[in-house]
């Protein structure tokens, strides 16, 4: 189909002219079927294609069609890496600033950025899960949804969350479905259970030449189609990877991917593969960007030796700037080579000619081959669509059994898609359904499950297993029940208010129920001593149980010395000597601990050698995201908790997941926001052991001496702009919202828009005037004669409460200081206050934060909290009295306590 044609397809002439300047001048076979099975005029489908077919153009023509009929798009992903690049490719085309066609907004575990009122939303599937099951997605009627990836519903950890999912979708009948697969042949019983037409194309628009060099021969066929041929090579086999990949880049068949089953190998080959190549000056050029954008580690150091010869590594224990880096190299032409795990098959799109397997088989796994959709997935890589006329794989047997394996991968088709749903417990979907309101009793819970994947593959092959489906879920029914997390009224089964703040977090049940019992019982002030014990809690949790989890631990053979003695030395929640999993989670524990308090790299390896820089990397982010769902879980007031307790775990869990001491906290964060090149955890301590990391301190830093800091001018540059914009662009997102949320209940606009727009004396002048409207019957204490006063009184029930104003008259960009957070303390030393109350504008920086878990008397209201509690109040969700307690509780306020 030409493109022209979709102006019949309703794609206005605009959009057609984009696509040609894009370089589109004919669809994709899988394109032209789908526009033909009605994709643009609303028809849901499950589209199954070889990989480099155009799919994501699909999704992006049912969001134009969309937007132009007034409704939103999700387009969900596996992993946060893809939805970054979908993200930057929306937000480019469409999102640009001067022709913009949609807005375009990310929400992954680690960012949300824009307001997904109309246009696109790039998310992941765990991530909208979370959406879901909060009630925050309204009027499915409304709504495209785009699956990507869709054949991931098989993948043991992370299937039975996306299938869950899907099921909800079925049931809520979005606007438009489509799921899209590289690699699934049962496509047709993926649709018919979505309620779906099914769109299968196999033929490749950029033919792939699957070659198996061995003992002398060549054998193989092109993928999708073409019988199999052997025959005789014109010159010797190489022997082994190296002369494989020298073979094909000196035939002009680069870049070239090879695929490595393990981290130290990908890192062995590249090194060596560079070795014996040439350095070019267009490479040097990728090695000074990665002077600019790696921290000083040994591994980027070899990084940016190897791609002064045009090669590279691309792993797990590479940061994420320096595998964005290589990315970019690829896509640019500076690189031939890049020696990966197979991880970067499920990752972004690039611009690969040929694929070659050192391996494709992991002796250590209980299956040790590749499954033939993981090879099928990896080949595909060969070949892209809008870079090459063909691509070329290359598998490398070494025996005659590798040779069979690797025939079989070629001849044959990927396993079909198979449920795990109920290969785990099913409390924490069956939770997640009660919270949303989508079941409301047993018999509920299991029509929902008659409708899952797993029940019409499991009716067909064991009817057994099916009738056993409502024993299984009164279990998991009686288990929440048991634990306060769901309740019977009447004949509803409802989530408890408990559950619903549970449901939330994304933590399974059994996690949330144990790490709320122990830190129900620390005392706040002794939360440091305690944050060892609640790491090591974090990792023997179910999260990362082999069984349930739904994360992963480093494997270890064996407890490190310094792991198992220090681990011992603490003060612990769990014995660890009865933990089935004891040396991977001494290990993990130790690491993290060392890790947020910004060990160096050497410290962290000499300590827990088996766990690598980027798997740390990766597990400190889990360890994270379990310490953010307790913060979440104990602001709830479903849960009598302490409020210091929440600030404490949300300091944790920032601390956890950038590698830092708190002192680095705000700057790593707005540095983090602006993908400032080079300025991780390492540069962010330099700065931290300097006495500069507080956002204000930095502001006001000698540019000379930042720059000696972190070892650039640019890069001290780009700092300073982004600790700038950082926590100001917050305030314009609440600003919006706010207002927005004003105009609809008809409270006063002008005064939360003007909140918002002045700083000092006239920002006093309004925070009274809103105090007055609480009707706390406010005295305007400081009235400009008396000297060293608070500027607020407030009367109430718990006594007088003396309230300071905070904003950023003069850095209007940077977060209240720890001493300007404390200045009432002072100033109301001699007027027997009952409490204290400063308001922040914008914020407050984490180290104030922190001393509000032990001040005892004093109260820190960030603006948006200040306000949010006013509509709150005026729209009659939150009486009085709860803000007046609100506000005399020590500690970091927040509105989800309201």
């Amino acid at each position: 189909m030409e493109i022209q044609q979709l102006a019949n397809h309703g794609i206005p002439s605009e959009i057609i002219e984009q696509f040609k300047n894009q370089g589109f001048r004919v669809l994709t076979s899988v394109q032209s079927a789908c526009v033909e099975a009605g994709l643009t005029s609303g028809q849901s489908l499950v589209i199954s294609a070889p990989t480099s077919s155009g799919k994501t153009t699909i999704a992006e023509l049912a969001a134009i069609v969309a937007a132009q009929q007034g409704r939103r798009t999700v387009y969900l992903v596996t992993h946060r890496a893809l939805a970054e690049e979908k993200y930057r490719h929306f937000k480019s085309t469409y999102d640009n600033g001067q022709d913009s066609w949609f807005d375009v907004s990310i929400s992954t575990g680690d960012r949300s950025d824009g307001d997904w009122q109309n246009g696109i939303l790039v998310a992941t599937y765990e991530k909208f899960l979370s959406l879901v099951a909060t009630g925050a997605i309204k009027n499915y009627s409304k709504l495209v949804v785009v699956a990507d990836e869709i054949q991931t519903i098989s993948a043991p950890s992370r299937g039975a969350d996306i299938e869950i999912l899907c099921t909800i979708l079925l049931h809520a009948k979005p606007a438009q479905f489509i799921g899209l697969t590289a690699t699934a042949p049962n496509v047709d019983e993926l649709a018919e259970w979505l309620g779906c037409i099914s769109c299968k194309v196999d033929i490749r628009d950029v033919p792939l030449d699957q070659e198996i060099w061995f003992a002398g021969k060549v054998s193989g066929c092109e993928s999708g189609h073409g019988e199999v041929f052997d025959r005789d090579r014109d010159v010797p086999n190489p022997c082994g990877s190296i002369q494989a990949v020298r073979a094909l880049v000196d035939s002009g068949l680069g870049p070239v991917l090879v695929f490595c089953m393990t981290k130290p190998r990908a890192e062995q080959l590249a090194t060596e593969f560079s070795g014996l190549s040439v350095r070019n000056q267009g490479a040097l050029e990728v090695s000074r960007q990665l002077d600019l954008f790696t921290e000083p580690t040994a591994l980027g150091e070899r990084l940016k030796a190897a791609t002064a010869s045009r090669t590279a590594f691309h792993t797990a224990d590479l940061s994420f700037s320096e595998r964005a880096v290589v990315e970019e190299a690829l896509r640019d032409g500076h690189i031939d080579v890049v020696f990966a795990t197979p991880t970067l098959a499920a990752g972004v799109n690039l611009p690969i000619r040929s694929v070659v397997f050192d391996s494709f088989q992991r002796p250590w796994m209980d299956e040790p081959w590749l499954s033939q959709s993981e090879f099928a997935n990896m080949s595909g890589r060969a070949g892209r669509l809008g870079y090459h006329d063909r691509g070329s794989m290359v598998m490398l047997p070494t025996n005659r059994t590798e040779y069979a394996k690797a025939y079989q991968y070629v001849v044959d088709q990927p396993e079909p898609v198979r449920s795990v749903l109920m290969g785990s417990s099913i409390r924490k979907p069956i939770l997640q359904l009660l919270s949303c309101g989508v079941c409301s009793g047993d018999s509920a819970v299991v029509d929902f499950f008659e409708r899952t994947l797993w029940y019409q593959q499991t009716v067909v092959s064991n009817n057994t297993l099916a009738k056993q489906l409502a024993v299984r879920v009164k279990e998991a029914v009686d288990w929440l029940v048991e634990n306060d997390l769901a309740k019977q009224e009447g004949d509803l089964l409802v989530a408890t208010e408990f559950g619903r703040a549970v449901s939330m977090t994304g933590l399974l049940p059994s996690t949330a129920i144990s790490f709320l019992k122990h830190a129900m019982l620390i005392d706040p002030e002794d939360f440091d001593d305690r944050a060892f014990g609640l790491i090591h809690l974090a990792c023997a949790s179910d999260e990362f149980s082999n069984e349930i989890g739904q994360r992963f631990l480093p494997y270890a053979r064996q407890t490190s010395p310094m792991a198992y003695k220090t681990v011992r030395a603490q003060s612990l929640f769990v014995d660890p000597d009865v933990l089935p999993n004891q040396p991977q989670v001494d290990n993990a524990a130790l690491a993290i601990s060392m890790w947020g308090n910004g060990a160096s790299e050497p410290d962290l390896l000499r300590a827990v050698p088996a766990i690598r820089y980027g798997m740390l990397q990766v597990l400190a982010q889990d360890v994270a995201w379990i310490f953010d769902g307790m913060a979440s879980l104990l602001a709830s007031p479903a849960v009598d908790s302490d409020r210091r307790l929440v600030t404490e775990f949300e300091l944790l869990a920032k601390r956890i997941r950038l590698g830092v001491t708190l002192s680095a906290v705000d700057v790593l964060n707005a540095a983090k926001d602006a993908n400032v090149p080079g300025f991780g955890r390492y540069r962010a301590m330099a700065l931290a052991n300097a006495d500069i990391s507080e956002p204000s301190k930095l502001l006001t830093a000698k540019p000379d001496l930042l720059s000696r800091l972190v070892e650039s001018v640019a890069r001290a540059e780009l700092l300073v702009e982004a600790v700038a914009k950082y926590f100001s662009r917050p305030m314009e997102y609440w600003k919006n919202r706010q207002t927005a949320a004003a105009y609809e209940m008809r409270a006063d606009v002008e005064l939360i828009e003007s909140l918002y727009e002045q700083d000092g004396v006239a920002y006093e002048d309004l925070v009274f005037e809103l105090f007055r409207r609480l009707d706390f019957s406010p005295d305007k204490y400081d009235d400009g004669k008396r000297q060293g006063v608070p500027d607020i009184r407030l009367r109430l029930d718990c006594g007088d409460v003396y309230v300071e104003c905070k904003s950023r008259e003069k850095k209007k960009n940077s977060p209240i200081s720890t001493d300007d957070a404390y200045a009432v303390f002072a100033k109301a030393n001699d007027l027997s206050a009952a409490h204290c109350v400063t308001v922040g504008k914008p914020d407050f920086n984490s180290h104030a934060k922190k001393k509000a878990t032990s001040a005892g008397s004093i109260t820190l209201v960030s603006h948006k909290a200040l306000v949010q509690a006013y509509l709150a109040y005026f729209s009659k969700k939150v009486p009085k009295h709860k803000i007046e307690e609100w506000l005399c509780t020590p500690g970091v306020a927040t509105f989800f306590e309201l």
